[in-house]
């Protein structure tokens, strides 16, 4: 396949990518470096594929320096010594996806026309957004032990670096989705926050990426001849 046709699909790449990556997520990894080489091929091809503006990858470079190489160094610490380091992957992380959703949405508002793979580029920042709330989640538990009340079996899960880490995944999908199964439940006032200011987000990603989406459709439209419109 040649490197026009990859570029044509890069959305759709991509989106096989965050699925995977989801999936793991959501699953205890028990392999080691399975879940840290997961996340860098994610980043690497977040920023090849996302950021086009050279404006907008210096500070995306940095903070997916920041993560990567953190979260190789989590190997290397006691679990004593993590506590910074963690702290420092998900804030880094929230940024790096925060940035990657807001450059995804920039080059839809730019489009005249749309096509499938600027579709599925929508539905990447969806999950993107999706994991960078995620990270906002681990940091808030790891300043303020205790502000999420987990119920069930599940409960054990915040204890452990990689469990917690996909407690949180699962958490930001049901809060972006406005599912909220109840399981896991914010306490604190500042994970309160946060999960409202989600499901606020969710909501109004999905009705200005809808309305962008009939827009641009609408003025392709208009801007045909009328013999095409037959």
């Amino acid at each position: 396949m040649s490197l026009e046709r990859l570029r044509a699909h890069r959305y759709l790449i991509l989106l096989l990518m965050l699925v995977t990556a989801i999936v793991l997520g959501m699953a205890y990894a028990p392999h080691a470096y399975l879940r840290e080489a997961v996340v860098t091929i994610l980043m690497v091809m977040v920023f090849f594929i996302v950021f086009e503006r050279h404006s907008h990858r210096l500070l995306s470079l940095c903070a997916g320096l920041v993560v990567v190489v953190a979260l190789w160094a989590l190997r290397l610490l006691p679990l004593q010594q993590r506590h910074v380091l963690e702290v420092a992957v998900h804030l880094s992380g929230a940024l790096f996806l925060a940035l990657a959703v807001s450059a995804i949405l920039r080059h839809l508002f730019e489009r005249r026309a749309v096509n499938i793979d600027d579709v599925l580029g929508t539905l990447c920042g969806y999950l993107l957004a999706a994991m960078a709330w995620a990270n906002v989640y681990a940091v808030i538990e790891l300043t303020a032990p205790g502000a999420f009340n987990v119920a069930g079996p599940i409960a054990p899960a915040l204890g452990q670096w990689h469990e917690r880490e996909s407690l949180f995944l699962y958490f930001s999908l049901t809060t972006l989705t406005t599912i909220g199964y109840g399981d896991v439940s914010p306490v604190a006032a500042a994970a309160r926050s946060a999960a409202a200011l989600e499901g606020v987000f969710g909501q109004f990603y999905i009705a200005v990426v809808v309305a962008q989406l009939v827009g641009s459709k609408l003025a392709e439209a208009n801007s045909r001849d009328p013999s095409d419109r037959r």
